[in-house]
């Protein structure tokens, strides 16, 4: 039988939680896809999940979320290959590079995930840099449609708007970010947070907004 690692809790509590284990390689079911994954992010989500904030917090609760029932394997998003698929339709395919968002057991050499959440990355860009740029876009998604689905007219906080050291853009334009959600960026009143005039400066040319 395969034999893959991951980083799993048995309880809620500090780092120390964490353990190395050694556990079958998962089949893929109807819908899903084993990942072999590259590269595994590390986010503010998954230090509450390790610490158990999120258990009572009906939004991760919801099906494909975050597991919360223990023991689990932590960690919300990954870059991966595509090693084998389940049973129907699959916009992927065996081999192919994916982004992973969503979900638990990134925090581990394989990790199974539906189908429909896996979204391709095309042969010119690097992993590394798929996964810094296009997790962004996740969360201005969850942000805008599940935590608050915001309505023309609401006024809209966009923190970080320039952030040179992020490979995979330099700036993630906010209001690219309003269009791959699925609302237009003129609906919006945008307050714009950045560290330096430079920024301000190049940012107040890409889209308007009250810069910060």
């Amino acid at each position: 039988m395969m034999k893959m690692k991951a980083i799993r809790i048995h309880s809620y509590g500090g780092p120390e939680v964490m353990q190395l284990e050694e556990l079958p390689v998962p089949v893929p079911g109807l819908g899903q896809a084993l990942v072999r994954v590259q590269a595994a992010s590390v986010n503010f989500l998954d230090v509450q999940h390790r610490r158990g904030d999120l258990v009572n917090q009906a939004f991760y609760k919801k099906e494909g979320a975050v597991e919360y029932k223990l023991p689990a394997t932590i960690g919300s998003q990954c870059v991966g290959i595509v090693e084998s698929l389940g049973p129907g339709d699959s916009p992927v395919q065996v081999g192919d590079r994916v982004i992973c968002g969503g979900g638990s057991g990134t925090y581990a050499t394989h990790v199974i995930a539906p189908v429909q959440r896996l979204i391709p990355v095309p042969d010119e860009l690097h992993l590394e840099h798929a996964a810094a740029g296009l997790s962004q876009g996740f969360l201005a998604y969850a942000l805008t449609h599940a935590a608050y689905p915001v309505k023309p007219g609401d006024w809209c906080l966009i923190q970080w708007a320039g952030i040179p050291s992020r490979p995979a853009s330099t700036v993630l334009p906010p209001g690219d970010i309003w269009r791959f959600s699925g609302r237009q960026a003129g609906s919006f009143r945008r307050l714009i947070s950045c560290s330096f005039k430079r920024k301000a400066r190049f940012i107040s040319t890409v889209f308007p907004g009250y810069i910060l």
